[in-house]
């Protein structure tokens, strides 16, 4: 039938017959009505005296998961579970969603309750000791006091023996602990004398039957021999037991059966009318002195089932190596290939889904930060298949929605969600849709393959972490530890980008590489640490963001950048200095430390195809080497190299020798005199040089006027300019332009 709705099923561990009665009644009716059976539940059991440890937590928060699902109703199963906080935990999340919910076998003040049918079968098992086997003395051991199905059943026992008139006195009562305690005690109490010895016993389960049987066995008393004894609940256990127990089966079908009907009322707001429910079954079995085949069919089928299935599937599980494997993957992509290869040592499964948490390999950046533990806004489904037909699944989608086929349209399906975790920390689910609802059952292989798929995760996560971490390891080593720029390895590092860039360009890289010339008076490498890393904060602050600066080794830095525009081939060089130099100029006087230092440098190039990065650095450096160890020409070395610069970056600027010796301080002779010789041109002569070769520049690059251009280079008089450039260049400025 299609799926008109979901239902969410709130169940701890899943271990036995009983439980998967429960679900499979849940589930056959759910689909009747047109739902789905989304089952909510975890490899534990605990109970109230248990320690929270952290494994615990983590399986609990699967029920947080249900609790925020986009389901129209909630089965709260609360009578399987054996932890009370839990339970009132459980009760308080489900009453937030504001959502209809029925609970089974337990009272709630928050949601209508639902009790299995207690007392058919009970009254059915006393009447027939009573009717077949003429017991006369009939004791009744039933559940813990004030609890619904004790004294129910209880009810029903003593109904009954009152109804054929059997004297009250012999058949006595006695409240136990639907446990294994309880029965053992009677057992001791009737073996020495201390009740008198009953025709049967008449057990409210299956566990407190079995147990008195194998009691009074160890006491020499036979069963049915001695005592008749019966159970209820219709456990497996009773059906391979020797002698197989009398016992009752299908009230927690029942129970499940009801609780979906109540839910569909309240989801609805409609009575359900003529929905049926099924009906008990009683088991009149050897314990009761009746022979039978009926159990020894079950049991021979029981037994004949797990052989096969050990035969075919406990060897693969036993020799597949699962933990090994899936703690041994080094990407999300194999990890996931591993999980698929394994899953069908899950068992019984019809279609299997994997759903991690988005952020389940937590933040690598911000490792102080509190990690979520809880499930994530958004799932990742990684894995989604079928027996025989996988599936690729990489599909990002909200938790509440629990798997993206179930917001498709699709008839009604029964899928068991399980947890995925790592001690408190939600890693996600495995979502194993079955053909049944009792199909499912918690195994130890079952379990086993959940925590090996959340190891491997976790596996995973620390191996990418490690890989993170030794990744960051090489990235610092891209970096100067002094400075905090790139270092040459960096450098040689980022530098294939440039290239590729600029090839795509159809340019070159332009290379800058810098230091310090020895001023004479003290080593350059003297002035330490500091001084470096002021340098290197000039160099890194004058870079733009195509720009990358490196310290490639002590004192040694380099700048580089694809080129642009041919017309700022030169000028980027030149204005890329004195950046440098200014800003060292800014940074000196705000720390009012040494003046500024001699700079030395190189321009470069590097070609695409033609010209080695490594051959070029080296080349300038070499050439660099031999500026450093050259003396100082005098100690204006440094202000007339910066002035040249100045010169070089603004031609059109009033550059008056007068006016420049003055701000020295020295003579306008003395001052063309250490120009000369530093640069081997005079003052003039370069001036003029420098106007001209940008005027050449704007002719060729620009529709400026012949005045505008003399105006951007320094001439106030325009025939002035005219004169100056046939002079040099042996045509007029308007001849130049028409030939370029």
């Amino acid at each position: 039938m299609t799926s008109e709705g979901k239902i969410g099923v709130i169940i701890p561990a899943v271990l036995d017959h009983i439980d998967t009665e429960l679900l499979d009644g849940i589930h056959t009716k759910a689909s009747e009505l047109g739902y789905d059976t989304l089952v909510f539940t975890n490899a534990s059991k605990s109970q109230d005296f248990h320690p929270d440890t952290d494994y615990i937590i983590g399986e609990e928060k699967i029920y947080s998961l249900a609790a925020n699902a986009d389901v129209d109703g909630f089965i709260f199963a609360a009578g399987r579970f054996m932890k009370h906080e839990l339970i009132r935990n459980i009760s308080s999340m489900l009453k937030k969603t504001n959502k209809p919910c029925v609970v089974l076998a337990h009272p709630n003040e928050d949601f209508p309750c639902v009790y299995a049918e207690q007392t058919e079968g009970i009254a059915r098992l006393t009447e027939h000791l009573i009717l077949e086997h003429k017991c006369r003395r009939i004791y009744c051991l039933t559940g813990n006091k004030g609890i619904y199905e004790s004294e129910q059943r209880l009810k029903a026992f003593r109904d009954t023996v009152n109804e054929y008139g059997l004297d009250e006195a012999e058949c006595r009562y006695f409240y136990g602990d639907f446990w294994r305690h309880s029965a053992a005690e009677l057992a001791e109490k009737i073996a020495s004398e201390k009740l008198p010895v009953p025709d049967a016993v008449v057990c409210a389960n299956d566990t407190m039957a079995l147990t008195l049987c194998e009691a009074l066995k160890s006491h020499g008393i036979r069963v049915p021999e001695d005592i008749l004894v019966t159970g209820y609940d219709g456990n497996i256990d009773a059906f391979l037991n020797f002698p197989p127990l009398a016992t009752v089966s299908g009230s927690e079908r029942i129970l499940g059966e009801k609780g979906v009907i109540r839910l569909s009322e309240l989801i609805t707001g409609k009575p359900a009318g003529n929905v049926k429910t099924s009906e008990i079954t009683v088991h009149f079995n050897r314990s009761c002195g009746c022979q039978t085949d009926h159990p020894h069919t079950i049991r021979n089928e029981f037994i004949s089932r797990q052989l096969e299935f050990n035969r075919i599937f406990g060897e693969c599980f036993l020799t597949s190596d699962f933990i090994v494997r899936l703690s041994n993957t080094s990407s999300l992509e194999e990890y996931i290939e591993t999980v698929d290869s394994l899953a069908f040592l899950m068992p019984k499964w019809k279609h299997l889904s994997l759903c991690i948490c988005q952020d389940w390999q937590g933040d690598f950046e911000n490792t102080d930060k509190p990690e979520n533990e809880d499930y994530s806004e958004n799932m990742l489904l990684m894995m989604s298949k079928s027996r025989n037909s996988p599936e690729c699944a990489n599909e990002t989608f909200p938790t509440e929605y629990l798997l993206p086929s179930l917001m498709k349209k699709h008839t009604a399906k029964c899928i068991i969600f399980l947890p995925l975790h790592y001690g408190k920390k939600a890693l996600g689910y495995c979502a194993a849709e079955y053909k049944n609802g009792g199909s499912y059952i918690m195994e130890e292989r079952c379990k086993s393959w959940c925590d090996s798929v959340s190891n491997g995760l976790i596996s995973l996560r620390n191996k990418l972490y490690t890989d993170y971490i030794q990744r960051k390891n090489e990235e610092y080593s891209y970096f100067d530890t002094i400075t905090g720029i790139f270092s040459l390895k960096g450098l040689m590092h980022i530098f294939p980008v440039f290239l590729k860039q600029a090839e795509k360009k159809g340019k070159c890289v332009q290379v800058i590489a810098l230091s310090c010339r020895n001023t004479g008076k003290e080593d350059i490498n003297s002035r330490g640490d500091n001084f470096w890393t002021l340098v290197a904060n000039a160099v890194q602050m004058s870079c733009s963001d195509n720009e990358i600066a490196a310290r490639i080794n002590e004192g040694y830095f380099i700048i580089i950048r694809v080129l642009t525009e041919e017309s700022e081939r030169q000028r980027w060089s030149d204005e890329k200095i004195l950046q440098v130099i200014r800003m060292v100029k800014s940074i000196q006087s705000q720390l009012r430390t040494l003046k500024v230092p001699d700079f030395v440098y190189e321009y470069g190039e590097v070609f695409p195809d033609k010209t080695s990065f490594d051959y070029t650095i080296t080349e300038m450096i070499t050439k660099l080497n031999e500026k450093r160890s050259c003396k100082r020409n005098s100690d204006y070395a440094a202000v007339l190299a910066e002035l040249r610069l100045e010169i070089r970056a603004n031609p059109q600027f009033d550059w008056n020798s007068d006016s420049i010796a003055d701000e020295y301080g020295i003579s306008k002779g003395y001052l063309m005199k250490l120009y000369k010789a530093q640069f081997g041109i005079t003052f003039t002569d370069d001036l003029i040089n420098v106007r001209l070769d940008k005027a050449r520049k704007l002719l060729k690059s620009t529709n400026m006027r012949l005045a505008e251009i003399a105006d951007n280079c320094g001439y106030n008089n325009i025939y002035h300019f005219m004169r100056q450039f046939k002079k040099r260049f042996g045509m007029t400025a308007i001849q130049y332009r028409d030939n370029s």
